[in-house]
């Protein structure tokens, strides 16, 4: 379901690893305030008249639209839904882009599926780990229990003996009414965080520390030691979710922290839409309190400035203040609900 650092859901706690205040030192700490401030909207090929751009994405238009894609990575919002409004609130860039995130995380692992269920989302890594399956509302069903029941039954299908939802709060109250009535139990809550790229201070890595990009197969195996260490997931399914795709997919960049020699920490970005979703961010309880979480952050954030505007995270409770600092503001609420 949710992506590591904070995308643990259902058996990983906050405190299992991830990214707190402890992570960061002094220097990585810059107290931005203020309201969220994307700047300026970036040109893009959209023709519309007469009309008004207004987002990356959108138009104001007052008569027909054609949409012409000349992205450099060919992407453009063709699994979105064609928006009726002018602009896009953050909270709704966020939810289109969480939806590609979670198609993504199962289109990188070998054997993955996604499926849609009467406007829900069902994506399966197939990994015996719950928090690496999990199902989003896409739009309201027609019948939100019936379309529960569905998804249900396809985590059943799949010999998976849970289920979970990941829900943003008051977006859809009759999915959120069919959960309850469904009887299944809340174990987590979070707010989903956003910072305009831009406006994501500087930074620095911290002495002593070298931050790589991982390009090759060879490399991965550091991300696994880190990804067992931090999280706690075990060595199997590490090896089956840090795989050769995540290499292959031109959507995500992984990166690792080193410190002679040896990996202590990572960080992973996808793309999604004009967007960035930061996950997996972890350092390993010796490397802590030296500002390496904070510097990986701002590295992964800053992987795709040429094609985004917009980093957005699901921090821990105890990882909120620390990104506060770095810039990242409270979007939206969001809660996971599950039964086994």
């Amino acid at each position: 379901m949710r992506h590591r650092e904070r995308d643990h859901v259902l058996v990983v706690s906050a405190e299992g690893g991830g990214l707190g205040d402890e992570d960061v030192a002094e220097a990585d700490r810059t107290g931005l305030e203020g309201p969220l401030d994307l700047g300026e909207p970036a040109s893009v090929g959209v023709g519309a008249e007469p009309g008004q751009q207004v987002d990356a994405d959108v138009v104001e238009a007052h008569g027909p639209v054609e949409v012409h894609d000349h992205r450099a990575d060919r992407q453009h919002h063709a699994r979105l839904a064609r928006w009726e409004h002018a602009r896009m609130a953050l909270a709704e860039r966020i939810v289109a882009a969480g939806l590609e995130g979670e198609r993504v995380r199962a289109e990188v692992v070998e054997g993955g599926e996604v499926l849609e269920v009467d406007g829900l989302l069902v994506s399966l890594s197939n990994l015996p780990a719950s928090e690496l399956n999990g199902t989003r509302v896409i739009r309201e069903p027609d019948d939100a229990p019936t379309a529960l029941d569905a998804a249900r039954t396809v985590f059943r299908a799949r010999g998976h003996p849970f289920f979970g939802i990941e829900i943003e709060v008051g977006r859809h109250p009759e999915v959120e009414a069919a959960i309850r009535a469904a009887g299944l139990r809340r174990v987590d809550g979070w707010h989903t965080m956003a910072a305009p790229i831009t406006g994501l201070p500087a930074g620095s890595v911290p002495t002593g520390v070298e931050i790589r990009e991982v390009r090759h197969e060879s490399d991965l195996d550091a991300v696994r030691s880190v990804e067992v260490a931090t999280f706690g997931t075990p060595r199997d399914i590490a090896e089956r979710f840090v795989g050769i795709r995540m290499l292959d997919d031109a959507r995500v960049r992984i990166f690792t922290a080193w410190i002679d020699g040896e990996p202590v920490g990572e960080a992973s970005v996808y793309l999604l839409h004009d967007t960035v979703g930061i996950f997996g961010v972890g350092v390993v309880e010796a490397a802590r309190r030296r500002g390496i979480g904070a510097a990986l952050t701002l590295r992964a954030g800053r992987a795709f400035e040429d094609r985004s505007d917009l980093a957005w995270l699901q921090p821990s409770d105890m990882a909120r203040g620390m990104y506060g600092e770095l810039g990242f503001r409270p979007v939206s609420d969001w809660e996971v609900w599950i039964a086994r």
